[in-house]
C-alpha cells in the first residue's frame, strides 16, 4: 500500500444581508448572520491519482455551477473532473443559489461560487 497525501481547505461563502434565503416555501430575506457559511475541500492523492471531495453550506446547487467549477479545477490542477465530488449540506438558512420553493435566486451568487469552489480545492490540492 502506498503513501497518501491529504490536504484540506475552507473558504467563507457567506452572502451579504438582504439576500434571498431558500428553504421555507416562501421568500425570506436575510436580516442577520448567525454563523458563516463555507465551502470545504478535501484533496486525497496516492501519488498516481487524486480525488476531491467538496461540500458547500447551501441548500442546493445547479449542475452548470458544478460543471464550471470542475472545469476550472481541472484547468488549474490537472485533477480529472470525474474524480471530484461536489455536494451541499442542504441548509434551509442559506442563500438561494437558484430559484426554488417560491424563492428567487440571489442575483450573481451562483456565479460567485464557481471560483470559490475552485479556490478551496486548489488550496487543499496545494
Amino acid at each position: 500500500m502506498g503513501n497518501f497525501t491529504v490536504g484540506t481547505a475552507k473558504l467563507d461563502i457567506t452572502p451579504g444581508l438582504g439576500c434571498h434565503m431558500c428553504g421555507y416555501f416562501e421568500d425570506r430575506i436575510a436580516t442577520g448572520i448567525n454563523d458563516p457559511l463555507y465551502v470545504k475541500a478535501l484533496a486525497i492523492s496516492d501519488g498516481e491519482r487524486e480525488i476531491g471531495l467538496i461540500t458547500l453550506d447551501i441548500i442546493d446547487i445547479s449542475r452548470s455551477v458544478v460543471e464550471k467549477a470542475k472545469e476550472l479545477i481541472t484547468a488549474k490542477t490537472g485533477v480529472d473532473a470525474e474524480h471530484i465530488l461536489i455536494s451541499t449540506t442542504h441548509t434551509h438558512t442559506g442563500p438561494a443559489v437558484m430559484s426554488a420553493l417560491g424563492t428567487p435566486a440571489e442575483p450573481g451568487y451562483a456565479d460567485s461560487l464557481i471560483p470559490r469552489i475552485a479556490d478551496a480545492f486548489i488550496m487543499a490540492h496545494n
